[in-house]
């Protein structure tokens, strides 16, 4: 599937293309087909395709961009969300607000919280309360509020800033896809490299990563280099999985996109430390389509592996190949003085004014009641006109599968218009070539009638005759069908005792069986044979043109009777019903 999409992007000419929502790509495709032959549901099929999209940095999310009065109004319900929260839900931020309120604003803004809550102030507002819950529970209830930062007097263990220092983990440049890269190097990594230790680094590094734009649209990509002496390894690793129990807490608000890890093949690795990691990283599902393993026993295999996922040279140590020592040690001082500046101004020691919203929440004993009422009912106010904004979308959404729906009721109405149209053109034309044929018929067996000699005297006043015998014979005889949609013939079903056929004959064709047919016709006007032996031996008789021949004397043709009529049309339903 990877060398699919490797193959496409080549074919484009740009590696940076963005499918999602895409349904006609060969990735697609493959999973889609495998997943369907080996029994596995919808929703295992999406989280493989979301996977996939996810490490080939197919999926990025696309800016926010809000009205000024509607980020205005986010805020503002922020600000009354968190008051309205229960007081054990904000403790850990009330007493970091307390303590710290510096800190507090620069470290969990409001803005980061609504924009990948998608500006839902009451999940934003919960949200920030489980960050500051999380730190807390991380560094201890008397380093939680501190800065987060690597010189003394933070939030830090000096175990944890020497790591830090050391390389052990790092922000490196984004990939191709302009995703953040946590870079963790084991080799620089010593016996403090587990715990409380390892989680506060795991820590500091996220929240480094959500300050930045890149890492809040399109999250972040994970990449851990093995050590050299594969001896240490055993020592070193400790898959205890809090780590990722802190990324699958999502208090730090970004999201992990893939998970790739580096090594060369040497000794024993795979066996000591690969499996030990993915036995803790496949525990996790939001972690199962999202890890790469790339071995090699070449340097310049393991770049051009990772360059396949949108990694360059700056992504990997110089052990492999690469050049990401130097760009760590670049970030770490550029980390140190991006600190030194902002915290440089003495936190305030004094709390904020009553007016402040976020003081409210602190001061439950002290707060007026008439304001606290003023308040709430705000907040239920803003929280109607929410609810009413999410109705509004909610019926516009029903409006608009209505309006599709009934499109689709119209083109099925017209369509059935069309068919009705049809069927009546069909009937029409239907019953105008029958009437020809039954005319035809008429005329030449009142031809035949004419030029009959010694007409016994029972047929010879009798001018409803020829009507009767053609209508007797399309009616029991033969039975007209139609034409042939291909051939353009006329079919007829012929009936012969117990059994029927279907005969077709061109319009040019002679009628067969027809000169028979008048011969005994004519016997039995004479009264030679009896009437009803020359009506059984009526075979094959199909009647197209009247026979060509020159009557003595021109006769009218009489009318058929009302109950000729009646059986006709009676029989005209029948056939018709039985044709549709």
């Amino acid at each position: 599937i990877r060398q699919q999409e490797i193959e496409r992007r080549a074919t484009n000419g740009k590696m940076s293309a963005t499918r999602k929502g895409s349904s006609d790509n060969a990735s697609d495709d493959v999973i889609e087909d495998m997943f369907e032959s080996c029994g596995y549901t919808a929703a295992e099929l999406d989280a493989t395709i979301e996977g996939e999209r996810d490490v080939l940095g197919l999926q990025r999310e696309k800016p926010n961009s809000l009205p000024p009065i509607v980020f205005e109004r986010a805020l503002a319900g922020f600000a009354d969300a968190l008051a309205a929260l229960p007081k054990d839900r904000r403790t850990a931020y009330d007493e970091a607000l307390r303590k710290s309120p510096r800190v507090v604003q620069l470290e969990s803004p409001p803005e980061r919280f609504l924009r990948v809550s998608e500006f839902n102030f009451w999940t934003a507002a919960e949200r920030v309360c489980d960050y500051w819950l999380e730190r807390k529970r991380i560094f201890g209830s008397s380093r939680y509020h501190l800065p987060l930062k690597l010189t003394p007097g933070g939030a830090l263990s000096e175990e944890a800033m020497d790591l830090v220092r050391r390389g052990v983990a790092t922000i490196l440049p984004p990939d191709k896809f302009d995703r953040a890269v946590f870079y963790v190097d084991r080799e620089n990594a010593t016996d403090d490299w587990h715990g409380k230790t390892r989680l506060e680094i795991f820590f500091y590094i996220l929240q480094a990563i959500s300050e930045g734009e890149s890492g809040l649209r399109n999250g972040w990509i994970g990449v851990l280099a093995s050590p050299s002496d594969t001896k240490k390894v055993a020592a070193k690793t400790h898959p205890d999985g809090s780590p990722m129990k802190l990324v699958q807490s999502g208090a730090i608000p970004i999201k992990i996109k893939a998970l790739h890890l580096l090594a060369l093949k040497k000794s024993s690795f795979p066996q000591v430390c690969l499996n030990l990691w993915l036995t803790f990283a496949r525990s996790w599902n939001f972690l199962n389509f999202r890890i790469r393993v790339h071995q090699s026993d070449r340097k310049e295999q393991l770049v051009q592996n990772m360059s396949e996922f949108g990694f360059s040279e700056a992504h990997l140590p110089e052990r492999y190949g690469g050049t990401a020592d130097s760009h760590r040690a670049r970030w770490y001082e550029q980390r140190l003085a991006l600190e030194k500046e902002r915290y440089a101004v003495r936190e305030e020691t004094t709390q904020s004014s009553v007016d402040d919203p976020r003081e409210i929440s602190t001061n439950d004993t002290g707060r007026d009641k008439q304001q606290l009422k003023r308040r709430l009912d705000a907040l239920r106010e803003m929280s109607e006109e929410y609810t009413t904004e999410r109705e509004l979308a909610r019926l516009l959404s029903e409006v608009s599968a209505l309006a599709t729906q009934n499109s689709k009721l119209k083109n099925n109405h017209g369509y059935l218009e069309m068919l009705g149209r049809l069927g009546v053109h069909v009937v029409h034309e239907y019953e105008n070539e029958r009437e020809v044929i039954l005319d035809n018929m008429t005329r030449t067996f009142s031809v035949i009638v004419d030029r009959t000699s010694d007409v016994l005297p029972l047929y010879q006043n009798a001018r409803e005759l020829p009507a009767l015998l053609a209508n007797w014979m399309l009616t029991h005889s033969i039975v007209f069908l139609g034409r042939d949609p291909a051939t353009r013939e006329r079919l007829f079903s012929r009936k012969n005792y117990n059994s029927e056929t279907t005969i077709s004959i061109k319009d040019d064709e002679n009628i067969p069986g027809i000169v028979e047919l008048l011969q005994h016709l004519q016997l039995a006007l004479q009264g030679k044979v009896a009437l009803e032996e020359s009506l059984g031996n009526m075979n094959h008789v199909v009647v197209n043109e009247p026979v060509e021949t020159t009557p003595r004397e021109s006769k009218p043709v009489a009318p058929a009777s009302h109950e000729i009529k009646r059986d006709e049309n009676r029989s005209k339903r029948r056939k018709l019903l039985r044709r549709l």
